[in-house]
């Protein structure tokens, strides 16, 4: 917000340095007047006095009045505003660190890295580095923490607006920055789970070493850390009709999204992929992520819109020869009849999944569809057939390797047994979930798992516990937005 004049010299003054603004008591007066009172101009003229012993007020004035000249042929100091700061303080940059911050003004995104900058700029990483921190000094980019930035909105609207005026190669430059991120998504996306089905073309060499994520859990901090980057360059590929890596970035962020559930961004990055598959006409696409984007609906229980989402996949693989692709809109089918709680046909929808994926060998298909059927049949109350279904899930999730199903294996293990009476059996299976799940971060299943050992406690008469392990799982529901948050609150 605009600061009183007072403030506003307090500020250039603890910035610039007060003998800056002692002998020019007029002139400063005059800046805080062009400058509206807004602390980010005030700070960007701060940034440029303070440079050097010639930078002075008077000086400073006169320039804004040759820039606005220049680019607008105003003369009068009535003329000049806030916008004429930023514009002086843009032609006083070295032509560099000029190139950086009209570059900077076209990324989507709510913050940036230095790497974000050399790839839009085309420069090497620490050349894009030395110039964040010289827009930094001059005030014209805020750090946030270590090699992250962001713009006032003001600057950033200007930076853009030069980059409109001043750069023709400003779309060249955010279609690099798509790619960039699409070839870190699709190596996040191998580092969380190598062998899943994936339509999207292989890079053409190996990602430099930045993309390398040696486990899951640097994968998923990449992720967290920019997200919102990423929805806002996934919207930028639809609005710059670069359809074919709007849908392969969607693909990439599934197992993300399925997994940390952060489901209105979800939900629109599915729609995303969705309009830009049919957009360069790929029914396979289509069809995938039109099952990708019936899961968060699943979730959410608007199972009409899911089941809308789930019939147009199925017409869009009708013909293909992608037996995984068709295995795996059956087990979403499937998915969506156990959360509306017709398991019969779900047992049928996923025992139909798992024999394409046994016609072509799909070894963790097969074993995702026993767990799916597991799942099925304890919501169904065959506990006995449910435990041994599961069992033979988790032994073959275990030799994969595939942490997060041993998880989700566990925890449904783990209800089997405690419905079935195995209290300490149950209990055993759901503490080893648990770790695994909160180590994982698959939030959903974590608290699901609280509720089963609040379940365990309260048939143990430990009341405390069950109440305590509770709220842990309220919490977990009502940071994600989930409708079982009002359920429990309720109860």
């Amino acid at each position: 917000d605009p600061l009183e004049p007072a403030g506003s010299r307090a500020l250039l003054g603890a910035l610039a340095g007060t003998k800056k603004i002692e002998g020019e008591t007029e002139e400063t007066e005059q800046l805080i007047s062009i400058c509206a009172g807004l602390p980010i101009a005030l700070c960007v003229c701060a940034g440029w006095l303070k440079g050097r012993r010639t930078h002075t007020v008077s000086r400073l004035i006169a320039g804004m009045l040759d820039e606005r000249e220049r680019l607008c042929g105003l003369s009068s100091l009535g003329d000049l505003s806030v916008e004429a700061v930023f514009d002086y303080a843009y032609a006083s940059l070295a032509h560099k660190t000029a190139l950086i911050y009209r570059r900077l003004g076209i990324h989507p995104g709510p913050d940036l890295r230095a790497d974000h900058a050399a790839i839009l700029a085309d420069l090497s990483l620490p050349e894009a580095a030395d110039e964040l921190e010289r827009l930094a000094d001059a005030h014209m980019l805020e750090p946030l923490d270590v090699d992250r930035y962001r713009f006032h909105d003001l600057v950033r609207l200007h930076a853009g607006g030069c980059a409109e005026r001043d750069d023709g190669d400003r779309e060249v430059a955010i279609c690099r920055l798509v790619d960039w991120f699409s070839e870190r998504l699709k190596a996040a996306d191998r580092a969380v789970t190598p062998d899943r089905l994936r339509l999207a073309t292989e890079p053409d060499s190996p990602a430099p070493a930045p993309a390398h994520f040696d486990r899951p859990s640097a994968a998923f901090f990449w992720f967290e850390s920019e997200r919102a980057n990423v929805i806002e360059l996934l919207r930028a590929t639809r609005d710059r009709e670069l359809y074919r890596q709007g849908w392969e970035m969607a693909e990439a962020l599934w197992p993300f999204y399925s997994n940390r559930k952060h489901y209105l961004e979800w939900i629109e990055a599915m729609e995303i992929g969705v309009s830009c598959a049919r957009a360069c006409a790929e029914r396979e696409a289509e069809g995938r992520m039109r099952a990708c984007l019936a899961r968060p609906f699943i979730e959410l229980r608007k199972f009409d819109r899911a089941r809308e989402e789930l019939s147009k996949a199925e017409i869009a693989v009708a013909d293909s020869k992608n037996m995984r692709l068709r295995g795996s809109i059956r087990e979403f089918v499937g998915v969506c009849d156990v959360n509306e709680g017709d398991y019969d046909s779900a047992v049928v929808a996923f025992t139909q999944a798992r024999a394409l994926f046994v016609s072509f060998g799909g070894v963790r298909g097969v074993a995702i569809q026993d767990y799916q059927i597991g799942r099925a049949l304890l919501r169904k109350g065959e506990l006995d057939r449910a435990a041994e279904t599961l069992e033979v899930a988790l032994e073959s999730m275990r030799a994969l390797g595939d942490e997060m199903f041993v998880g989700r294996t566990l925890l449904r293990l783990g209800q089997a047994r405690r419905a079935a009476g195995k209290r300490k059996a149950a209990k055993a299976a759901i503490d080893e979930a648990v770790e695994i799940l909160a180590r994982m971060g698959l939030p959903l299943e974590e608290a699901q798992a609280y509720e089963e050992l609040a379940l365990i406690a309260q048939q143990e008469m430990r009341q405390d516990e069950a109440v305590a392990l509770r709220r842990r799982a309220y919490v977990i529901y009502r940071g994600m937005g989930h409708p079982r948050a009002a359920e429990l609150s309720a109860s």
